[in-house]
């Protein structure tokens, strides 16, 4: 059984794809000898890696305040296209998801990713923002996702 479940990020240690980030997309691949995992690499697309070549992202607290901070940036440059007071309520709401991941505050991070994205996409659906946007924050998004489930 693999440690790697579907959508959890990942980076690879070593061989070809060495220090590359990435999603699991799919369950493990049994070989005869050997064990590969599904991977959509942030920069390379889908590859198979072989299980002994990953481990799961374990983001710093510098490097999620830096997607948080990111993210940030890019609801910035669009705030003034989000509906109602959407674009001065995101910005907040960023702010407190990167405060509750810095006190380990579970719930109230949880709270803040789903109530951002859940608006994100929306904003994205009904054509406030490009679509195509939504894909300059997804990788961050997934980052920060990934560092909200692991939260004790």
């Amino acid at each position: 059984m693999s440690n790697f479940e579907k959508n959890v990020r990942v980076v690879v240690i070593r061989g070809e794809h060495c220090n590359n980030h990435g999603k699991v997309i799919g369950e493990t691949i049994y070989g005869f000898l050997s064990r590969e995992i599904p991977v959509e690499l942030d920069e390379y697309g889908k590859v198979n890696i072989p299980e002994g070549d990953l481990d799961e992202e374990n983001l710093t607290p510098d490097e999620v305040t830096a997607e948080i901070k990111y993210v940030s940036n890019q609801v910035e440059r669009v705030a003034s296209q989000l509906p109602g007071e959407m674009g001065k309520e995101l910005p907040n709401h960023l702010r407190f998801l990167g405060d509750a991941l810095m006190s380990k505050d579970k719930p109230k991070a949880d709270d803040e990713y789903t109530y951002v994205v859940k608006n994100l996409k929306r904003a994205s659906e009904n054509g406030s923002v490009p679509q195509d946007w939504w894909e300059t924050v997804r990788i961050s998004f997934d980052k920060i996702h990934g560092a909200v489930k692991r939260l004790p």
